[in-house]
């Protein structure tokens, strides 16, 4: 390969200051390339697939995957059209899982290929740039960014864990095994030999007694070859000075216990500059001839003396590109860092394996999405004394074995849940996992509790609440997001009307609730029934304009009516059916409650609520409560109760991604899937399953009378 003499200038990174002026055409040649969805990576130019560019649509440049096969083909098209050849491959923080998960990044380059020292490439060309002082600055940031939050190339594994034994605090080398054929070897001048020298270079260290060396992932799951002998009867598994570590964990957890990265061409030893380690490569991988690693070969005579900071930067920023998995929109390296750091925290918050008992088909259909990253155990006989047992809800804990002491975990739908309502089966995006209890089981403690009555709610994180408040409120976000327009509700239009025709009276909002539902089973006290709610309303506020609004299930018959049929319409002066609850606090001055989720969603929108029973917002200071809970003794702004209920507690999923998000991100997506127009015919379909769901639903509930 040579440097295309027809080489075109473009960006890489919005930073560059050689961005392309007019908007171009890039061939794709292969139509596995074709297939790859590239096509947000390049907002400056459209990508025509094999059967378009040949129909003789005029191109600027043939894109290639790095110096994959079907880049010779790509290459003598180019060379036919007198036009730029682009190779493309994946960048350095590629995501998640390889081939399973999106990528991330993108490496676009006009000259040759990063990993090929045998020819110039654009990141050469960059690494030779000299930064300004903000973008030096920016280097230091991002190579900060990525010790605190460890991420690598791939971020699905969990960290690992040093052993402890009888050189658990010795220095040692990490020795990177890389696949038989990797591209990579060949491009940085190196062969299998190459790898036999490193471990006797390695094993000739008398400053370092303990060699680790890491097999590559694709070698453990069995899909490919590497250059080491780990089998069980191998040399090296025997060698007093050797460990092997072949389980499947975080490169960046490994790098940062090392004291020396020992490389050939692998991406580990570009990690290992960004942690800080001496690095020793046996090729000569894009990140070495630059001053920065101690090498075995000699370097280019174009790769002169760099700093750190030029590597990172050009590495990470001018060279490389990135989508972000939430909004598919190309953003910085810092975002990615910062969301895959999220992501690993996610993935690795249950040390132990988890056992799931009893629950539904439609909430085992859900789990996975709430536990990507933890280890599900199949069934019961696999359960030790280690693992912990999912149950949904305040089920009784059931006994697996009578010899071990079981480690429950409860589910619950989180307070940001769905886009439809729970008992129709519509697709929930929050769970919360409490370890302790559940929220609304108010006769003993949970994880909530424990974090509204001992947690530091520092300045960051309440300013952070704060926000998310008033996102909440101006995008119009609720529990389950129903979305019924105030303009046609007739009731609301009645409750309005009312509203302007009595200023002088108070207009109170009775919440009714499912009267079956565990939240009233276990949150409340004296009064259990939505009639002994009403009354107990019109007692203490025999002037006042009372508003009750049905709880959605019971209005969609998808729950159980209990005490509504005997509801006497003298003790309300408005039934508020079919509305958002969002709508309905505009127009009334205080709520009166049970335990419903309701009273928590008022206090976001400083209505004074009124508490019957000791839902998990009671007893903070404020609610005006007619029962006390001993154990709450602290009082709380409304931001420490949002940080602890909407940020600290639940997990949540993002509809897009499928991944781990957080409520502001989640919020952004709920509002953008409710306001965006769909297709007729899918909206026909949506609708349409949605009903049959909510009908099927409501008979099983009626049957079971629940």
């Amino acid at each position: 390969m040579s440097a295309d003499a027809h080489s075109t200038t473009f960006s890489s990174s919005p930073e560059n200051n050689y961005q392309q002026q007019a908007f171009q055409h890039y061939g794709i040649a292969s139509w596995g390339l074709s297939r790859q969805h590239l096509e947000l990576f390049f907002n400056d130019a459209r990508l025509l697939n094999p059967i378009v560019f040949r129909m003789g649509v005029p191109l600027d440049a043939i894109l290639a995957w790095g110096n994959k096969p079907s880049s010779k083909r790509a290459a003598a098209l180019a060379h036919k059209r007198n036009i730029p050849l682009i190779r493309i491959e994946d960048g350095f923080l590629y995501g998640l899982e390889p081939r399973t998960s999106a990528r991330s990044s993108l490496v676009v380059d006009d000259l040759g290929i990063y990993y090929d020292a045998n020819y110039p490439s654009r990141l050469e060309h960059c690494i030779g740039v000299d930064l300004t002082e903000s973008q030096i600055l920016r280097a230091r940031s991002i190579q900060s960014l990525w010790q605190m939050h460890g991420v690598s190339k791939y971020n699905h594994a969990p960290d690992w864990i040093r052993p402890s034994d009888d050189w658990s605090q010795d220095p040692f080398i990490l020795l990177i095994d890389q696949t038989r054929g990797d591209q990579s070897i060949a491009g940085a001048m190196a062969d299998a030999k190459s790898f036999e020298l490193m471990l006797n270079t390695a094993l000739a260290q008398s400053t370092f007694q303990h060699i680790l060396i890491k097999v590559h992932p694709e070698v453990v799951s069995g899909n490919k070859l590497g250059h080491f002998d780990v089998s069980a009867t191998s040399a090296l598994r025997s060698h007093p000075r050797i460990r092997i570590l072949d389980q499947d964990c975080n490169l960046s957890s490994v790098i940062k216990e090392a004291n020396a990265v020992f490389t050939v061409s692998s991406q580990a030893g570009f990690e290992g500059l960004l942690w800080g380690k001496p690095v020793h490569t046996f090729g000569m991988p894009f990140y070495a001839g630059w001053g920065l690693t101690f090498d075995f070969l000699l370097k280019p005579p174009r790769r002169r003396s760099a700093s750190l900071e030029q590597l990172i930067y050009s590495t990470l920023v001018s060279y490389s590109r990135y989508l972000h998995p939430e909004t598919g929109n190309q953003c910085q390296i810092e975002d990615l860092i910062e969301y895959y750091g999220f992501q690993k925290m996610q993935h690795q918050r249950f040390k132990q394996a988890l056992y799931s008992h009893e629950l539904s088909i439609n909430k085992r259909r859900h789990l996975k999405r709430f536990i990507q990253g933890c280890a599900l155990i199949a069934d019961s006989q696999s359960f030790s004394q280690n693992d912990a047992l999912l149950l949904w809800g305040s089920r009784p804990t059931p006994m697996i074995d009578s010899k071990k002491a079981q480690k429950v975990i409860r589910l619950e739908d989180g307070f940001i849940r769905s886009i439809g309502l729970g008992a129709a089966l519509s697709t929930p995006y929050s769970w919360v996992f409490d370890q302790t209890g559940i929220y609304y089981d108010s006769s003993r403690p949970s994880d909530l509790e424990r974090i509204l009555q001992n947690g530091k709610f520092d300045d960051a994180l309440t300013d952070r609440a704060e926000a998310l408040r008033q996102k909440i409120i101006s995008l119009g976000i609720s529990k389950y997001n129903l979305g019924r327009s105030q303009d046609r509700n007739v009731s609301l239009r009645i409750l309005r009307q009312a509203r302007q025709e009595k200023r002088a009276l108070p207009f109170l909002l009775v919440i009714g609730q499912v009267e079956s539902d565990a939240s009233i089973q276990f949150g409340g006290v004296d009064i259990r029934t939505n009639s002994d709610l009403l009354k107990a309303v019109r007692s203490a506020n025999p002037s006042a304009f009372i508003v009750y609004k049905p709880h959605p299930d019971v209005e969609h018959a998808l729950r159980f009516k209990g005490s509504n049929d005997q509801l006497d319409p003298s003790i309300y002066d408005l039934l508020l059916s079919d509305s958002n609850l969002t709508d309905c606090l505009d127009l009334i001055d205080e709520v009166h409650t049970i335990s419903s989720l309701a009273g928590f969603e008022a206090l976001l929108r400083e209505k004074p609520v009124v508490c019957y029973g000791l839902p998990f917002y009671a007893g903070w200071g404020l609610t005006v409560d007619h029962h006390a809970c001993e154990r709450r003794t602290r009082k709380l702004t409304i931001t420490e109760l949002i940080a602890g209920a909407l940020i600290l507690y639940p997990t949540y999923v993002h509809p897009k991604s499928g991944l781990y998000c957080t409520p502001e991100t989640l919020i952004e997506a709920l509002y953008e899937q409710m306001h965006t127009s769909k297709n007729p015919l899918k909206h026909l379909l949506h609708t349409s399953v949605n009903f049959v769901k909510k009908k099927t639903m409501g008979f099983i509930h009626r049957l079971k009378g629940i």
